[in-house]
């Protein structure tokens, strides 16, 4: 008796059958292997048009380098340059092409959803992702500064749209990839994908960069900003691939090796295998070329948990993996020596938390009648009288100082150069001086000066320059404008500013800003406007002083900070239910179906992503691939359930 069973959109066909408790059974009492055949609803018939949408975010939207100048909108805020002309060459245009992606992907599921031909899949898994996203959304809409959010910012260039475009991602793929053929086909795709990073990140590497070359150039190059004003900021030999940063090159490799690496001993074919060997070695010579010292931390830690899920497999294929081990280990040996041990020395580092050195000038405050800077502990209080002319002149007389406690400090002023020198042991070299600047500043967003009278206080070495005008003293930043000094609050990292490359700085002056994103954030796009751009001392102290803090250098800290505290728990809860439920899948399975076997090395692979998103943002030259992977993952996961639900 031939018998269809239909459990929602879950089709099985048997010829027997089926005695309580789920064995399958011919009429005699023997065992039979069970036909199962998962269409999801959709019967792609091998030829799924959805996919190419995917494969394009796989293969071709990391790869998009091209020139284009913009005005980024900031030289209104005092902490940013007045230039209204800058340059982008990675970030611009995959912003917007994903963009453009996003609206294709809702239509076609606008259009599925309408016809009505078949019932549009769910997972529990999709909530708190659409949570998510919904919080992306109304953080942006009731943002101070949601035009950046919906445009996207400086050196950043993840807008709203782009977020919402990762939750659609997951929804699309979950929606319209059915079977082990469009999983085989996408993962294929995102092979050849970053072959092609690969490649290119590793000729970097040998200093044959395809970019600086002039062909490169004026590939790179448009109507806008021609071929002669394109240059690079890193040095020739470090790998940025077509990820604008050493960085997010680290990150993508944290990614794309652990998946390639399961899947390379369950390769259909040799060129299939030769692709997957040609994408580990390339991605793991461009992460080292790109000089990524976390991504060794993290690999090592994906590899305990692939030893652990393949346990059975790796005793089976013993004669593969233990000469892939040592060839690793061999070629991390070869680069480290190469590299001055440069990568041992940093991963003894990041386990090693050291406190910071303080240094001695800890505070400087601009206040209305006097600049406070705490100098080796002792507090002191610097004063001056200050007359304007008609003319705009300023002049200055009289400067004062005193300790906290009121003791006045004797100032004296050498003959020869006019400097000012303070009679106080406690301040060493410390000495000021007046000066002539010429420069425009703004000032509400309008050129308010070109020359002005100030005085440089000059403490170990660093000028720090400042005004005064009637409102109150003001300091001369990098950007010649005239702004306040203040110290912002901290929370957990103080003493170890320096742990993680300098992050703790970044991260200690983050994590308080999360106290008033709890429900909704600042805004896609907005953290370099909420971060304390104004705590000069303690950027100057820590090897920031000539930089702008554009990012958190930590993803989970960016949502948090841009989409709010909430989001940031939606995003937990999202990886941790898929994290639970691949291990749950994968920790007794034998790998004997391909689904098995692509979705652990998918489940780790994105284990690799997660580790580094520690210690790295979310950026669109990455972010998009690892949600069309995770997505991926997802329906691997979906699909092996069903068909669990089925043979019991």
């Amino acid at each position: 008796m031939k018998e269809t069973k239909k459990q929602g959109r879950f089709e099985s066909q048997t010829t027997s059958s089926v005695p309580k408790g789920g064995r399958f059974s011919n009429t005699d009492g023997t065992k039979i292997k069970k036909k199962v055949n998962y269409s999801g609803g959709y019967d792609s018939g091998g030829d799924n048009a959805y996919l190419w949408i995917v494969g394009f975010i796989f293969v071709i939207l990391p790869l998009i380098v091209h020139a284009k100048s913009y005005n980024p909108k900031l030289a209104t805020f005092d902490w940013f340059s007045a230039m209204t002309e800058w340059t982008d060459v990675f970030l611009y245009y995959k912003q917007w092409i994903f963009t453009i992606l996003l609206f294709v992907m809702v239509a076609c599921i606008a259009v599925t959803a309408y016809n009505g031909k078949r019932q549009m899949k769910f997972n529990t898994l999709l909530i708190p992702v659409g949570i998510y996203g919904v919080l992306s959304l109304l953080s942006t809409l009731c943002s101070k500064n949601s035009s950046f959010g919906f445009s996207g910012i400086y050196e950043q260039f993840e807008n709203v749209f782009c977020l919402i475009g990762y939750v659609v991602l997951v929804y699309f793929v979950f929606e319209y990839v059915n079977n082990k053929k469009d999983v085989h086909t996408l993962l294929n795709m995102l092979a050849v994908g970053a072959l092609i990073i690969g490649i290119i990140g590793m000729f970097q590497g040998l200093k044959l960069d395809f970019f600086r070359s002039g062909l490169g150039k004026s590939l790179i190059a448009s109507a806008e900003v021609p071929a002669s004003k394109i240059g690079f900021n890193f040095e020739a030999g470090r790998t940025y691939a077509t990820l604008y940063n050493p960085n997010y090159v680290g990150v993508y490799s944290t990614l794309i090796i652990p998946i390639f690496t399961v899947l390379i001993p369950f390769a259909k074919n040799i060129k299939e295998r030769i692709l997957y060997i040609a994408v580990v070695v390339t991605m793991l010579f461009s992460m080292f070329a790109a000089q990524f010292k976390a991504g060794i931390v993290s690999l090592v830690f994906v590899g305990l948990v692939v030893l652990f899920l393949l346990r059975k497999e790796v005793k089976k294929k013993w004669f593969i993996v233990l000469p892939a081990i040592i060839g690793v280990i061999v070629l991390y040996l070869v680069v480290d020596t190469i590299n001055g041990h440069v990568y041992s020395k940093s991963i003894k580092n990041a386990f090693t938390v050291a406190k910071t050195q303080e240094s001695p000038l800890s505070e400087i405050q601009t206040k209305k009648d006097r600049i406070e800077f705490t100098y080796q502990k002792q507090t002191y209080y610097l004063t001056v009288d200050a007359k304007t002319a008609e003319d705009g002149t300023i002049s200055y007389q009289n400067y004062k100082l005193t300790k906290k406690d009121g003791t006045k400090v004797q100032i004296n002023q050498a003959k020869d150069t006019g400097y000012m020198y303070f009679a106080d042991e406690n301040l060493g070299t410390l000495y000021l001086f007046e000066t002539d600047v010429d420069f425009t500043y703004l000032q509400d967003g309008k050129a308010a000066a070109s020359y002005v009278r100030g005085f440089d206080l000059v403490i170990d070495g660093v000028e720090w320059k400042f005004v005064k005008r009637p409102e109150g003293f003001k300091y001369r930043n990098l950007y010649a404008k005239e702004t306040v000094i203040e110290t912002a609050q901290t929370a957990l990292f103080d003493g170890y500013e320096d742990l993680a490359s300098k992050r703790g700085f970044i991260w200690g002056r983050t994590i308080p800003l999360l106290k008033k994103y709890i429900i909704l954030g600042s805004g896609a796009d907005t953290f370099s406007i909420v971060f304390p751009q104004h705590d000069y001392v303690s950027a100057q102290n820590h090897g920031y002083g000539q930089q702008l803090i554009s990012k958190p250098h930590c993803w989970y800290l960016q949502i948090g900070v841009q989409t709010g505290v909430l989001s940031l728990i939606a995003i937990i809860v999202f990886y941790g239910m898929y994290f639970v439920q691949s291990i749950r899948l994968y920790s007794k399975r034998n790998f004997d179906s391909y689904l098995s076997r692509a979705g652990v090395a998918v489940f780790v692979g994105t284990i690799g992503y997660m580790i580094s998103g520690i210690t790295n943002d979310s950026s669109i030259t990455v972010a998009p691939v690892f949600w069309g992977v995770i997505a991926l993952g997802v329906t691997i996961n979906y699909i092996l359930k069903q068909e669990e639900k089925v043979q019991k």
